[in-house]
């Protein structure tokens, strides 16, 4: 990548140049004169804002909007762009920053996880058996696993197996999305954040 050129709906700012190294702000003016010349260098005479002096940039698909924060924590200028597709094109722009996880997105841990795998699947177990009489503790050592399957008979004589296995099916869907919540959180958000790992140790200490 030498130069990308990204058209903005910013009145004041048509379009943003990203090098290797800075992103260059053109206005009205400066803009026509890069698309009648091709001229490029010019762009050190043009408003720019150097990749190291960004700790971090907001995006918002609902504005289509990215917001440039310096190494302060300030914001220091907001990019309005014409399509989310131009949007995710800028950001693709930028491998040093990465997306901040979100704690109340967080993976389930492996533990629970594999506890809730053997929960839920008893339930679909219990669900399919052939008969119902198989829903049977009898001869099964494991502790926790007998006292499962126990409650399992005693859920059949009470509510029977469809409605088992029609747990076992919720809990499954529950169990999926706990697993896989950051990507789906990451695919229905509206606002990310996006931090520039090659610098941020220095900002936090900085802060």
């Amino acid at each position: 990548m030498k130069y990308l050129l990204f058209k903005l709906a910013n009145e004041d700012i048509p379009c943003v140049i990203v090098s290797l190294e800075m992103l260059y702000l053109l206005n009205k003016q400066e803009y026509g004169l890069i698309v009648d010349s091709d001229r490029q260098e010019f762009l050190k005479e043009v408003n720019q804002i150097a990749r190291g002096q960004l700790s971090s940039f907001m995006t918002s698909k609902r504005k289509k909007e990215v917001k440039l924060f310096d190494l302060q924590g300030h914001e220091i200028q907001r990019l309005h762009f014409e399509s989310i597709y131009t949007l995710k094109k800028f950001v693709s722009a930028f491998p040093e920053f990465k997306r901040d996880p979100l704690s109340s997105n967080a993976r389930i841990r492996p533990i629970p996880a594999l506890l809730a795998m053997l929960f839920t699947y008893s339930f679909i177990w219990a669900g399919t058996r052939p008969y119902p009489t198989d829903i049977n503790p009898e001869g099964i050592r494991w502790k926790i696993a007998y006292l499962n399957v126990q409650f399992l008979e005693w859920l059949n004589a009470l509510i029977g197996q469809k409605q088992i296995l029609g747990i076992g099916i919720i809990l499954l869907i529950i169990l999926l999305y706990l697993v896989f919540r950051p990507e789906i959180s990451s695919l229905f958000a509206q606002e990310m954040k996006y931090t520039n790992v090659n610098i941020k140790g220095s900002t936090d200490n900085n802060l």
